[in-house]
């Protein structure tokens, strides 16, 4: 179990040489700071109070993943491409004439 203690914490060996990040470091550690600062200002509360539509989102992008993922093997690219620009532009047509 984790004891918390007042000492400060000891870099790891490649931070105390100096060693420089790799490009996919520099990008975790820019999410965690974009994360952090988005945490603080209170955006994400927008997403608590729409849970219903993130949730709806996230559940048609995780079944269009499960769904066409094996397509792409299968159907050529000519038909899946004019299908999902059919496909969004009908949602976005949905999104502009929703009451507001």
């Amino acid at each position: 179990m984790y004891q918390w203690s007042s000492e400060p914490r000891r870099l790891s060996e490649p931070a105390r040489r100096g060693r420089p990040l790799s490009p996919g470091e520099r990008e975790r550690v820019g999410d965690v700071v974009a994360f952090a600062r988005y945490s603080r200002d209170g955006s994400f509360v927008v997403l608590r109070q729409h849970r219903r539509f993130v949730t709806a989102v996230a559940a048609g992008s995780v079944t269009g993943t499960i769904v066409g993922g094996p397509l792409l093997g299968v159907v050529p690219e000519g038909v899946i491409v004019p299908l999902l620009v059919v496909l969004l532009l009908a949602s976005a047509v949905r999104v502009a004439r929703h009451d507001r």
